[in-house]
C-alpha cells in the first residue's frame, strides 16, 4: 500500500492478504467457576504470529493458498505480524458454539510504505475472529469446525476475512479490504459472512455424511473485490423462497449428520 492511497487504493483492493501463523492461548489466566468474578468474565487470552503475504486477485477464485517449506514454521515473507487480545463465546441468543477473539493489541503487523523505506507497524482498530474452537479439533469429517472468518476495520477501511485452523493450531486467514463502507460485506454479522462461506465452500458427501470442505474458504464470491451477490443468496431474508431452499437448506443438511439425515430448523 502506497503513501499515495488516491493512487494505490485500486491496487491494495485487488489483493487478498493472506496471514498464516500459529495460535497460542493462556489458559491458566481463564477465570474458574470458583473464581472471584468467573461469571462476569471468562476471557481466554489469545495470540496469533506469524507472516502474511499479498496475493494479486481481484477475482477470489485466483487466489491459492500461500505454500510453506515443510521445515518452517512460517511462509516466508518480510511482512510479520503479531496480535492478541482475549476471546468470548459469540454474543448471540441461544447459541453458545463458537467464539469471537478481539485480537487489536500486541506489536500489529508490518508493511512498508511503497518507497522501499523501513517497515512500519499498523493495528486494527478492530479485528473480530470467529472460530468454532480456538485449538485444532482434528475433526475432518465436519469440517465446518475447521472454518475461520473475521471482519474489521483500520486506516485503510473495512475488510472481511476467511480461512481455516489446521494442525498444530495454524491459522490461515485471507484479508479482503473494501471499496468503501456502503460495501454490503462490511454491514453483515459475523454468522451471516459464516452462512456464505459455508455455502460456496462446504459439500456434504451424501454417501457418507461428511461436510467436506472443497475450496480455500476464500475462493467464494463473496471475497472478490467487486461486491458480487452471493449465489442462492438469503441470509439477509429478502427472499424467502430462496432462504428456505436454498443457502439455508444448504446449511440444514449440513448440520443434519447428527440425527440420521432428519431436517430440523436452520439456524437463524
Amino acid at each position: 500500500m502506497g503513501a499515495d492511497k488516491s493512487e494505490s487504493n485500486k491496487k491494495w483492493q485487488d489483493t487478498l492478504y493472506i496471514w498464516d501463523g500459529i495460535v497460542t492461548i493462556d489458559m491458566s489466566k481463564v477465570k474458574t467457576d470458583d473464581a472471584e468474578g468467573a461469571d462476569d468474565d471468562k476471557s481466554i487470552p489469545v495470540q496469533w504470529e506469524g507472516t502474511w503475504v499479498p496475493v494479486e486477485a481481484s477475482d477470489a477464485t485466483k487466489a491459492p493458498a500461500p505454500k510453506r517449506n515443510a521445515f518452517a514454521e512460517y511462509v516466508d515473507s518480510d511482512m510479520k505480524f503479531t496480535v492478541s487480545g482475549t476471546a468470548n463465546p459469540l454474543d448471540e441468543e441461544g447459541d453458545d458454539q463458537w467464539l469471537v477473539a478481539k485480537l487489536t493489541e500486541g506489536d500489529g503487523w508490518d508493511m512498508d510504505d511503497g518507497s522501499g523505506g523501513e517497515m512500519k507497524k499498523y493495528k486494527d482498530e478492530t479485528h473480530d475472529v470467529m472460530v468454532k474452537s480456538l485449538k485444532w479439533s482434528g475433526n475432518m469429517f465436519d469440517q465446518t469446525e475447521n472454518l475461520i472468518v473475521a471482519k474489521g476495520t483500520n486506516e485503510f477501511g473495512h475488510f472481511v476475512s476467511a480461512g481455516w485452523i489446521r494442525p498444530g493450531n495454524r491459522w490461515t486467514l485471507a484479508r479482503r479490504y473494501l471499496p468503501d463502507d456502503k460495501d454490503p460485506r462490511s454491514k453483515w454479522a459475523m454468522k451471516q459472512l459464516l452462512e456464505y462461506v459455508v455455502n460456496e465452500s462446504v459439500e456434504l458427501v451424501e454417501d457418507s455424511g461428511q461436510k467436506k470442505l472443497k475450496i480455500p474458504p476464500w475462493q467464494c464470491t463473496v471475497f472478490h473485490a467487486e461486491y458480487q451477490e452471493p449465489p442462492e443468496s438469503t441470509a439477509s431474508g429478502q427472499d424467502d423462497k430462496t432462504d428456505e431452499r436454498g443457502e439455508k437448506r444448504k446449511l440444514e443438511e449440513l448440520d443434519d449428520k447428527e440425527d440420521g439425515g432428519a431436517a430440523k430448523e436452520p439456524k437463524q
